[in-house]
């Protein structure tokens, strides 16, 4: 009878604690506008004019002043680079949503694939120089994103048409990234963007840092738009729950450790709260769990026993 009403009230605990662990954290937005000339280059991909790993301009003519980005081929495939500083993003932050917002400068219409992705750096501190290869030159990250925009119309990102010329959701790479060891508050992020196919003279035009501060005085600098959350610290059932979820971060399978010798439960809920998956009654000293159709992002473990329970942070990259 003292088990069942403990179990009882475990739950009602567990839930009010993990409402009170979602209801408490605020969603928070920043930007990061590209700050100079030197924050966002083209680098060639391919022999065009003898020009591989050149940086902006053709035929040897190296630096980064570029009057606007070619997503992601000009005279031949490219790579493009932007640095984004400052970027205000502590630490465990869960990223909900991020986007790269462009402006177009020409009317673009054919059909396209560009990959978006970052480099697996903590702090991107030097701005390019126009070096040759120093935009493939970063490890990249895992996470790639792939995009295929509608048709762009030359004008303010102020239009109607602004959602048209914003990247897709790349909240994968900011969490990749803000996840490496050494990030900080106001780190540097380096977003890249390719054509996976390669495909010559197929783009979409962007104003670049340059290009917007001569033709729009400074509007449709690219900008890096971010909305986080930070949870509170999970429910602290003492020295008995360490490490009983890992790996974390976890690419899809996760093994949950039985935190007592009795029988255990664990609940996983997405940060909005909603439960995802759930087993109870569970025998034994672990239990494997496959996330691998989860989709990528933050979720809340509740693990339970006899008489604890906590609350866990978990990854999916």
């Amino acid at each position: 009878m003292k088990s069942k009403f403990y179990t009882k009230f475990s739950m009602v605990f567990t839930a009010l604690a993990m409402f009170a662990f979602i209801a408490t954290a605020q969603e928070t937005t920043i930007t990061s506008v590209i700050a100079a000339s030197e924050d966002d280059a083209e680098e060639f991909t391919a022999d065009v004019l003898d020009d591989a790993g050149a940086v902006d301009e053709p035929k040897g003519k190296s630096g980064t002043s570029s009057s606007d980005l070619e997503l992601c081929n000009e005279d031949g495939p490219q790579l493009v680079g932007m640095i984004f500083r400052d970027v205000q993003i502590p630490v465990g932050a869960v990223i909900l949503n991020a986007y790269v917002q462009f402006m177009a400068d020409d009317d673009n219409d054919e059909e396209i694939t560009v990959d978006f992705f970052g480099a697996a750096v903590a702090n991107v501190t030097a701005a390019f120089t126009g070096a040759d290869f120093e935009i493939s030159s970063y490890t990249q990250t895992t996470a790639r994103v792939e995009w295929k925009p509608d048709f762009w119309t030359a004008g303010d990102v102020g239009l109607e048409d602004a959602e048209l010329m914003r990247s897709p959701d790349i909240s994968s790479v900011i969490a990749e990234i803000v996840a490496i060891e050494g990030w900080a508050a106001g780190n540097g992020v380096l977003i890249m963007a390719q054509d996976p196919d390669q495909v010559d003279k197929m783009h979409r035009e962007a104003e670049s840092w340059d290009g917007a501060t001569d033709d729009n005085a400074g509007v449709g600098k690219p900008t890096l738009n971010v909305t986080y959350v930070v949870y509170p610290a999970s429910v602290d059932a003492g020295a008995e729950f360490a490490n009983t979820i890992f790996p974390n971060p976890t690419e899809g399978l996760v093994t949950i450790v039985n935190p007592s010798t009795d029988k255990f439960s664990y609940s996983i809920y997405s940060v909005t709260g909603k439960m995802i998956a759930s087993r109870d009654n569970l025998s034994g000293t672990e239990i494997n769990v496959d996330m691998t159709d989860f989709a990528k992002g933050m979720y809340l473990v509740d693990v339970r026993s006899a008489n604890k329970s906590e609350v866990h942070k978990l990854m999916v990259k």
